[in-house]
C-alpha cells in the first residue's frame, strides 16, 4: 500500500496561489459585468480563448509563428501564411 505524504510549505504555497486565481476570476467577472455588456464578456473570452488554442496548436505542430502589429505570419515547412 503507498503512503500519503503530508502537504508541505511548497505545496501549501501553490494551493494558495491557485486558490486566488481562481477567486479573482469571479471577483473580476462581476466588475466585467457591472461596466460592460455580458455579450460583449464572452466575445472577448471566446476571441482570447480561441487565440491561445490556435497558437497553441501551431506551436505543437512545429511552426513558428511571428506577431506583426494585429497580423501574424505562420511558417511551416517553407510554407507562408497571413492569418487575421
Amino acid at each position: 500500500m503507498k503512503t500519503i505524504k503530508p502537504m508541505g510549505p511548497v505545496e501549501w504555497g501553490l494551493l494558495l496561489i491557485l486558490s486566488v486565481l481562481w477567486g479573482a476570476s469571479f471577483f473580476f467577472g462581476k466588475v466585467a459585468l457591472a461596466e460592460l455588456q455580458p455579450f460583449s464578456i464572452v466575445l472577448c473570452r471566446v476571441a482570447l480563448a480561441a487565440v491561445a488554442l490556435n497558437l497553441d496548436s501551431a506551436v505543437e505542430r512545429g511552426c513558428r509563428v511571428q506577431l506583426l502589429g494585429s497580423n501574424a505570419i505562420v511558417q511551416k515547412r517553407g510554407l507562408t501564411r497571413w492569418v487575421s
